[in-house]
């Protein structure tokens, strides 16, 4: 039996952190290793993993660093990983029993890179599930053979270990919403990516998310442009394939839609402007042919939402006659 290394980029997570920690240790699949990098805390989450460390010597090892980001931390991690998979767990989230174990038969079998599962959200305040979803349902086949499975938090899925590291994946520092550009790279480089129908992961939601704090008005977002940049340039590097690109093409575009359409819907102008025209740039430089790329017509890849279709569509047309902030204006305002 292979080891799993389970990351976990923990910052003032003392309320939630013996949960978490519990979940993964109840686990039916028992080889593994727990990294917890305590980032910065200012609570006691040092201390009370300390206690779960001497508990777990074998398992648990503890890592502390200045307060750099939870992209930092899993980076950081990285380094200390001895398992053959990699699973990526939120200091706040909880695994049931039997994820892990599901997750590594399945990535065994089909010899994948990558496994992905289902998650719930629950509110922290009841454990009420307010929200499921199915890797299967947003496993979108494009032409050439080739599909995308639209999921891009870095939890509730399994990596192979020797992928990670061949292309050196590691998420941009500094920068919020970095999950999308690179768990569309990974899916977009990975040899077989494989959807496992089952919920094993489960998301806490609270005020102060990280969710929750992008999305509250007059706060200062971070959006991933180093992340989206890697994303294009590290695939033009390891993948020549012209039919793949336009996959990478449209996927990209469609992180770069949900930006000035739903991400940063409540920013205030100043920030709006300089999303949009950071979105204007990148169009300019990497995808000057977008508009012959056959996935963005609206009767394209219908198993897409038809919203999210529409939206990378009309983003391409505002972007092409430079309307770009008047629209995200507009259609937020709709949102």
């Amino acid at each position: 039996m292979k080891k799993i290394s389970i990351i976990i980029p923990a910052y003032n997570a003392e309320k939630y952190i013996k949960e978490t920690l519990e979940s993964i240790l109840s686990q039916t699949f028992h080889k593994i290793e727990v990294i917890v990098i305590d980032d910065g805390s200012k609570d006691k989450t040092n201390q009370l993993v300390e206690k779960y460390q001497k508990k777990h010597p074998d398992i648990i090892q503890l890592y502390s660093q200045k307060n750099l980001g939870q992209s930092s931390a899993r980076n950081k991690a990285l380094q200390y990983v001895s398992g053959d998979y990699i699973a990526f767990v939120d200091a706040d989230d909880t695994l049931k029993k039997d994820c892990l174990e599901k997750l590594y038969s399945k990535i065994e079998e089909e010899k994948a890179d990558i496994v992905i599962c289902g998650y719930e959200k629950f509110y922290d305040f009841s454990d009420e599930i307010f929200y499921q979803r199915m890797p299967n349902d947003w496993d979108v086949e494009f032409d050439h053979g080739f599909h995308h499975i639209f999921q891009y938090s870095p939890c509730a899925k399994l990596f192979r270990t020797s992928f990670i590291k061949k292309y050196n994946l590691k998420f941009s520092e500094g920068e919020q919403l970095e999950d999308g550009p690179y768990n569309a790279l990974a899916n977009l480089l990975a040899t077989k990516v494989v959807s496992l129908n089952y919920i094993g992961y489960r998301y806490r939601v609270y005020e102060n998310s990280t969710m929750g704090n992008i999305r509250k008005k007059n706060n200062r977002p971070k959006p991933p442009y180093h992340g989206v940049i890697t994303l294009i340039e590290k695939f033009d590097q390891f993948n020549k394939d012209s039919n793949k690109r336009q996959v990478m093409e449209y996927c990209t575009t469609k992180i770069l839609a949900g930006f000035v359409t739903t991400m940063y819907k409540t920013c205030d102008r100043k920030t709006r402007k300089e999303i949009c025209n950071y979105c204007h740039e990148i169009m300019r430089k990497y995808f000057k042919n977008i508009r012959k790329n056959p996935y963005i017509k609206i009767k394209k890849l219908k198993k897409l939402p038809l919203s999210h279709r529409v939206a990378v569509r009309l983003f391409v047309f505002f972007d092409r006659i430079n309307l770009l902030y008047p629209f995200s204006v507009v259609i937020t305002k709709v949102l």
